[in-house]
């Protein structure tokens, strides 16, 4: 729908301006004939003024000079033909005639922009009214309108495919015929104190409620109210928006949360159980091994004595194994936030490196480090520095000490941290894998660790709310980012 508004005065079409001009001709020469046969005077030159009254109704300014012109024109003529020696009398009624037409002319010109003004607001006033039907007909949303005595004075068909009940069900009926019964009271309430203080509590605002359908069952809307006076009578409009499937979906959402928190929650319980529980039978066997090879020392042959250095050694490589379990399942069980120094973490993690670091004969570069607040212990962030940096000592190439260089950088949303080493590298392909918990890529016999170490530092990042991630390629040394996303941060210290 296209709609224009002017408020200026319309121009007639061209056909209907050339008939209003020829009947105006038309009335002023009958006028004029009857000037010219009756001695009327003044009453014949009141009648000139009945062509200019056409104007009026056509709102024809051009109209209205031109026929009052021609009239005192013919005023004069029948003057001056019809009356060969005119009284005193004579032309005082013709004075009084042009006089009559001068003045009407000028009333009507006068009234005519009156007229022109206010068809100009009636124009408006549809152009309004044809705007306020198109929204309606058109929105999605659901659109009521009521006064202030909560009668339903508009409903779009939004409204009708949202709640079922159609525009003539519901004009003149009360809102709370779509509330449910609990909210009724609470309604009747909140609109009388609206108007008896006028200060509004919902208006201007988004709200979620519930509402009856004509079924009976109820659905959550999202509502937004917006009000205006007229004459003495206050109006509501309130939009109204179907979120019972984002609802329905938070519902299920939560629910699902919180059955992967029980799950979580049931998991840690049964590793941490499990693990105790195995460490028993663990040292059951790693005792039984060493009184063997102390009881009968130089009786057994070199198999025998190969077996139980193989039972000992997985005895100690299990035991790892279940307390690496058991420190994992223990990670993030602090709910607090703590302010994290990462120079003091990274001084402790070098002190208690620092046998290795000295054997290895590694270089370590440290840039400034920032101190920031995060939902992580002291101890887990320590953790997770001391296993990036003993890696970086760890797997190091044979002929070359290890260069490891921290360094940080601010982001958006915290600080990104990176470790680099000119060890061994990664292959493509492993770069996801070695992050997956008791994932090795070399045997115990030539790199100690119980593989599980890059988990820890993968879940304590998440718990950083960051990301952990490595770029390498073999021979090229490694490079571990991670980013923290902290609550609050300072600048390097």
């Amino acid at each position: 729908m296209v709609i224009q508004s002017d408020s200026a005065s319309v121009p007639l079409p061209a056909g209907r301006a050339r008939r209003a001009h020829v009947l105006a001709a038309l009335v002023l020469a009958v006028i004029f004939a009857i000037d010219l046969l009756t001695p009327l005077g003044l009453v014949v030159g009141v009648l000139y003024i009945l062509p200019l009254l056409m104007a009026v109704e056509l709102r024809d300014r051009q109209l209205l000079y031109i026929t009052a012109i021609v009239a005192v024109v013919l005023t004069i003529v029948a003057l001056v033909i019809g009356h060969n020696e005119p009284s005193w009398m004579v032309y005082a009624n013709r004075a009084l005639s042009v006089t009559c037409i001068g003045v009407c002319c000028f009333l009507i010109d006068r009234s005519m922009d009156g007229a022109i003004a206010l068809e100009a607001h009636k124009r408006e006033i549809q152009v309004e009214r044809d705007k306020y039907r198109s929204i309606m007909a058109v929105a999605q949303e659901g659109i009521v309108v009521a006064d202030s005595s909560s009668t339903i004075t508009d409903w779009n068909a939004g409204a009708e495919r949202m709640l079922g009940w159609s525009r003539d069900q519901m004009l003149g009926q009360k809102l709370s015929a779509i509330m449910p019964e609990r909210f009724r009271a609470a309604h009747t309430a909140g609109m009388a104190r609206y108007l008896e203080s006028g200060v509004p509590k919902l208006i201007g605002g988004v709200v979620e409620v519930p509402a009856l359908c004509s079924d009976g069952s109820e659905i959550a809307i999202e509502l937004s109210l917006a009000t205006w006076v007229q004459g003495e009578q206050h109006y509501f409009l309130g939009i109204l928006r179907n979120i019972e499937e984002r609802k329905q979906a938070e519902r299920e959402r939560e629910q699902y949360n919180l059955t992967v928190q029980q799950k979580n929650e049931e998991m840690e319980q049964f590793v941490y159980i499990a693990s105790h529980d195995l460490q028993e039978p663990l040292r059951t066997v790693s005792s039984f091994a060493e009184l063997l090879q102390e009881e009968y020392s130089g009786q057994l042959d070199s198999d025998a004595e190969t077996y139980l250095k193989f039972i000992s050694q997985g005895a100690l490589r299990m035991s790892a194994l279940i307390r690496g379990l058991l420190e994992y399942s223990a990670l993030g069980q602090t709910q607090d936030v703590t302010t994290i120094d990462c120079n003091v973490v990274l001084d402790e993690v070098l002190h208690d490196l620092g046998v290795a670091i000295r054997e290895a004969k590694a270089k370590i570069d440290v840039g400034d480090l920032p101190t920031f607040r995060a939902q992580v212990s002291h101890a887990e962030f320590r953790l997770l520095l001391q296993n990036l940096i003993s890696n970086a000592i760890k797997f190091r190439k044979p002929d070359k000490a290890p260069i490891i260089n921290i360094s940080v950088e601010p982001t958006a949303y915290g600080w990104q941290f990176v470790v680099c080493d000119n060890g061994i590298g990664i292959e493509e392909i492993h770069q996801e894998k070695i992050f997956r918990i008791f994932q090795r890529l070399h045997s115990s016999f030539v790199y100690e660790g119980s593989g599980i170490g890059l988990s820890h530092c993968k879940k304590i990042v998440e718990m950083l709310g960051g990301r952990l991630w490595v770029e390498s390629e073999p021979g090229g040394g490694s490079c571990f980012f991670f980013t923290v996303k902290a609550e609050h941060s300072s600048q390097f210290l």
